[in-house]
């Protein structure tokens, strides 16, 4: 907390903060269940972004109303596919950072295998 605090104030003290932009971002996740040592890795995980522009207090994605291994999201053994692609929030970081439409594949080259209503744009994430 302490150095994000340091962090903020600073690109602030210097008028960047609107400029910026912090994400979080893990490899991976972790299953519900527990392997009895621990939990293992998972797919579905939790992100935040934050910065002078954005647009705070949101969630996206849906928290699985079934956590059972009955549930159509469950792998089984407390693995779930996420409801919202990591192409989701980069789809709108990649568009306030000014990629052309022309480049977003090679920047998000899985970005194509998502349906457009699951792709976050950057008026969904920041503020003019």
């Amino acid at each position: 907390v302490y150095k994000r605090q340091v962090s903020t104030q600073s690109t602030g003290a210097q008028g960047l903060w609107d400029d910026v932009v912090v994400v979080s971002f893990s490899d991976f996740a972790r299953t519900l269940y527990s392997n009895g040592q621990g939990t293992d890795h998972g797919w579905a995980g939790h992100h935040m972004v934050a910065g002078g522009k954005v647009r705070g207090g949101q969630i996206f994605g849906h928290y699985p109303l079934n956590i059972t291994d009955a549930s159509d999201l469950s792998l089984g053994r407390g693995r779930f596919i996420p409801t919202t692609p990591f192409e989701a929030y980069w789809n709108g970081i990649a568009e306030w950072f000014g990629v052309p439409e022309s480049k977003m594949p090679y920047v998000l080259p899985n970005r194509e295998n998502f349906n457009s209503s699951y792709l976050l744009t950057k008026n969904q994430l920041f503020k003019p």
